[in-house]
C-alpha cells in the first residue's frame, strides 16, 4: 500500500470513527438538541430571508451599475454586453427575492 492510499484511508477512518464516536455531528445539531431548540426554525428562515434580501440588492446595484458606467472603453467586457448584464443580474436578484418571500 502506498502512502497515499494509507493517508486516504488513515484520514476516511478517523472520519468515521468521529461520526460513531459523537452521532451528534452526524446530523443537524442545532436541531437535534433536545428535540429542537425552540424559535430555531424561525431563527434559520429570517437569517435565509436577510441573506436573499442582501444578495438581491447586491444583484439590483450590479444591474444598475452595468447601464450606468459609461460603455466607451473597447477593453471591458461591458463595451458590447452591457444590455445582457444588466437583464442577467436583474433576473438573478429578482429570483433571489422570490426567494426569500416565499422562505417560510
Amino acid at each position: 500500500m502506498s502512502v497515499s492510499r494509507l493517508a486516504y484511508a488513515a484520514s476516511i477512518l478517523i472520519f468515521g470513527l468521529m461520526l460513531l464516536i459523537d452521532p451528534a455531528l452526524a446530523g443537524n445539531k442545532f436541531e437535534t438538541i433536545s428535540s429542537g431548540v425552540t424559535g430555531s426554525f424561525e431563527v434559520k428562515s429570517e437569517h435565509l430571508k436577510i441573506i436573499f434580501y442582501v444578495m438581491s440588492g447586491i444583484c439590483y446595484l450590479g444591474s444598475v451599475l452595468s447601464i450606468v458606467i459609461p460603455h466607451n472603453n473597447p477593453v471591458h467586457l461591458n463595451y458590447t454586453l452591457w444590455r445582457m448584464s444588466a437583464v442577467i443580474w436583474f433576473v438573478i436578484a429578482t429570483v433571489l427575492v422570490l426567494s426569500a418571500l416565499f422562505v417560510v
